[in-house]
Order: C-alpha cells, then sequence, then structure tokens
C-alpha cells in the first residue's frame, strides 16, 4: 500500500513538472514576434467584434424603448450599426417620425419604406423602397443632400427632407426641445 502511494506521489511530481515546462514553453512561444503579432491581431478582432456587438445592443435598445417588436429591431440594428456614427441616429430618427419604422409603410401621397421616399419626386422604383436597406441607404443620401443644401442646419435639412418646415415640430418631442419653425422657414429661404 506504502509503495502505491509512492508511486501516485511520483507519477503527479512528474505530470507537475510536465505541465510546468510545457507552460513555460507555451509562454516563451506566445511572446515571440510571430506569435505576439497573431495574438495582437486575435485581440483586435475581438476588441471590434466586442465595440460591434456593443453598438447593436445599443441600437436594440433604442428600438425597443420605441415599441418595435424584437424581429424587426434585430434586423434594422444591423442595418443601423453600418451607418456612420455621424449621422446614424438622425436616420433613426427619420424613420422613427416617418414610418415607425415600418419598412411596408405606404402612404397616401406615394411615399415608401422606412424613410417615407417618394417615388413621384425622386423616380425611385416602388419595390426597391420597401427594402429596408435600400430604403435606408436612399435616406442617407437625401438627407445628406438635404444637409449640405441646408449648410450643415439638421433642422433645415430635415425640412428639405420633407418638403416642409413645418414637419420638423414632430422632432420636438422626441428630441426634448422646442424648434422655432419660423426660424426654419427664414432660414429654408435663404438656402435657396
Amino acid at each position: 500500500m506504502q509503495s502505491k502511494n509512492k508511486f501516485v506521489i511520483i507519477v503527479m511530481c512528474l505530470m507537475l513538472i510536465f505541465f510546468n515546462s510545457l507552460w513555460l514553453f507555451s509562454s516563451s512561444i506566445s511572446n515571440s514576434p510571430i506569435m505576439s503579432k497573431t495574438t495582437a491581431k486575435q485581440s483586435s478582432a475581438a476588441s471590434s467584434e466586442a465595440a460591434e456587438l456593443k453598438l447593436k445592443n445599443e441600437i436594440m435598445k433604442v428600438l425597443l424603448n420605441r415599441n418595435v417588436d424584437i424581429k424587426t429591431a434585430d434586423r434594422l440594428s444591423d442595418i443601423y450599426s453600418a451607418i456612420p456614427d455621424s449621422i446614424r441616429s438622425i436616420i433613426m430618427d427619420i424613420h422613427y417620425i416617418e414610418s415607425r419604422y415600418d419598412s411596408t409603410a405606404v402612404s397616401k401621397t406615394g411615399d415608401f419604406g422606412l424613410g417615407q421616399i417618394n417615388i413621384k419626386v425622386w423616380k425611385e422604383p416602388k419595390d426597391s423602397l420597401l427594402c429596408a436597406d435600400y430604403n435606408t441607404q436612399s435616406t442617407i443620401d437625401k438627407y445628406i443632400k438635404a444637409l449640405a443644401l441646408s449648410r450643415n442646419n439638421k433642422y433645415v435639412a430635415l425640412s428639405f427632407y420633407n418638403g416642409c418646415s413645418a414637419y420638423v415640430k414632430q422632432y420636438e418631442k422626441l428630441w426634448n426641445e422646442k424648434i422655432d419653425v419660423e426660424q426654419i422657414r427664414t432660414l429654408r429661404r435663404s438656402c435657396l
């Protein structure tokens, strides 16, 4: 019995020495320049994935707080996460005000999709405008053009986007700020 215990102790010591050596060997390899570059790339990729996941979760939270169903919120979070940070929230707000995030929304005046793009004015295919990806890109394009025309005034840009200064008033509650429609009209006229 005692020789069996000695044998177990010897085996355990040998295993400990083996695993300790293996650990030392693997840590020396991971500190080599080749492994450091690989590890840095993996770390950077993991960090990027974590940031992307955090962004999608933040977008999901906004959408769910605005009573968007989970399936639609999940689909739209993929689309919105690809939009540049500088305009993401305004595009999401436009879609909220225009269609309440309904990609199949059609108005009586011929406005289609998330951004309620008018097919008569913009001459875009109806079927394409009902596609969330296409409509989002179209919304971005039109908003950026309106922003340039408005000399980077988001309120005036929104009035150009929709074609009406009074329309901007709808953003008051969403942004929790007072919007002066008369001032927007004046600024809008000075941009034309």
